[in-house]
């Protein structure tokens, strides 16, 4: 299905980026804030974020086209890995604040 939607000339590409973000990324990063994050999980999750990138783009892997230029077409620039250490350092935020109303901190 998503092949499809990408290659639609019926969406503009803004549309199809922002379909990206807002729903393929909100069910991938589900609680994504209590995983525990290892370098071939961060390089795979970045390996899918750009995949889709460039398949919105219609930019083959074989042009060698940068990923950070990429990200730059698409209005991007900071990577999925950003996203989920922002989802942590909120909940830890929450904690922490938390941990002070308890023990009576102000």
């Amino acid at each position: 299905m998503l092949k499809t939607l990408w290659n639609s000339s019926d969406l503009n590409f803004k549309t199809k980026v922002d379909m990206l973000v807002f729903c393929m990324f909100s069910r991938l990063l589900y609680a994504a804030e209590t995983w525990t994050m290892r370098a071939a999980d961060s390089r795979k999750l970045i390996a899918f974020e750009m995949r889709c990138y460039r398949r919105i783009l219609k930019v083959c892997w074989k042009d060698r086209v940068t990923n950070k230029s990429v990200r730059d077409k698409v209005e991007r620039p900071h990577i999925i890995t950003d996203l989920i250490k922002q989802k942590k350092l909120k909940v830890f935020g929450y904690i922490m604040q938390n941990e002070r109303s308890e023990t009576g901190e102000d």
